[in-house]
């Protein structure tokens, strides 16, 4: 496969532009249903005005398909590679989108929405290793933040799209703001596809020359053999040494301190998302409109009230 002749930072800024396309598209998926669901508008009408708990279905049986393909990723994901299974979680976003947006049952908007979130865990298992993997320890950091961060701009288009679709009738109102993310998934996919893999993956995986040339595009240097290449791979070999010190990998070392602190890496993380739960922050961007149109009833009752009690 044909590969981008990028070399140094613009390889690396290549790169980064990929991983944030990505979290584009996670964020736009995230949002976009919230202007949907819950509203008196052409969806509501198309699937029969859906209860409350049939619109919680609808939201949380995404996150399920989300967290199936997290569990892939986990599994199989480094037998894969990073590449691939990006490239595998934009084009089951595209297949995912096209059930969504051809949807005319509940069921059919189910499979669809779990089949988009799938590919979604897949992308937000795979991404933020690919960028860590490809970039400088001084920018690391900076970049992983940078691709959370592009999450919320998805997030702002998702929710002036299905703003502006409020004011047209018929099914386009809710199937072009859903069938819009493919425009993201596709761009992903031509992205991934013309960049080089991890060079830790490849050297990890008995492909050291491969992974030695990324070093050298990385590092914008003309041979493998140059210092800078030699010594960015003796670095990530020892890493993989100590890895798979007292043979392979098995799940229980997760649990487990040592001179790496699996465990406490393992508890930061899941502190880290289970505090970013305990926000709230989910409700509102999963179920805006059923958050809202309750006050909005409110708000119009205090005012009537208002104006009978101004009438003369």
């Amino acid at each position: 496969m044909w590969i981008m002749p990028l070399r140094g930072k613009y390889l690396v800024w290549a790169i980064t532009a990929c991983c944030c396309q990505g979290f584009l598209l996670l964020g736009y998926d995230q949002g976009v249903m919230s202007g949907i669901i819950g509203a008196d508008n052409q969806f509501g009408r198309d699937f029969g005005n859906p209860d409350p708990t049939t619109q919680g279905t609808i939201v949380a049986i995404y996150d399920i398909g989300c967290a199936v393909g997290s569990l892939i990723t986990f599994f199989w994901g480094e037998s894969i590679g990073r590449k691939r299974m990006i490239m595998a979680g934009a084009i089951t976003m595209l297949i995912g989108t096209a059930i969504l947006t051809s949807s005319t049952t509940l069921a059919q908007l189910y499979v669809g929405r779990i089949v988009t979130g799938i590919g979604n865990g897949f992308n937000s298992s795979s991404i933020p290793v690919y960028q860590s993997e490809t970039c400088g320890g001084l920018v690391r950091g900076a970049l992983v933040c940078l691709n959370s961060t592009v999450t919320i701009i998805g997030l702002v288009f998702a929710y002036w799209l299905d703003y502006g679709m409020s004011f047209v009738d018929g099914p386009a109102q809710w199937r072009l703001p859903i069938g819009f993310q493919a425009v993201f998934a596709l761009c992903l996919l031509l992205q991934v596809a013309v960049l080089p893999d991890s060079p830790r993956w490849c050297m990890a995986h008995g492909r050291e020359e491969e992974g030695a040339r990324i070093l050298a595009q990385l590092e914008d240097r003309d041979s493998a053999s140059h210092p800078d290449v030699v010594a960015k791979r003796k670095e990530i070999e020892l890493s993989l040494a100590q890895e798979s010190a007292g043979g392979p990998f098995r799940y229980r070392e997760l649990l487990q301190g040592g001179p790496l602190g699996n465990f406490r890496r393992i508890c930061l993380c899941i502190g880290v998302n289970v505090m970013q739960q305990f926000t709230g922050y989910v409700v509102v961007y999963l179920g805006r409109a059923c958050l809202l149109t309750p006050l909005k009833g409110q708000h119009d009752q205090v005012r009537d009230r208002e104006i009978v009690g101004k009438d003369p």
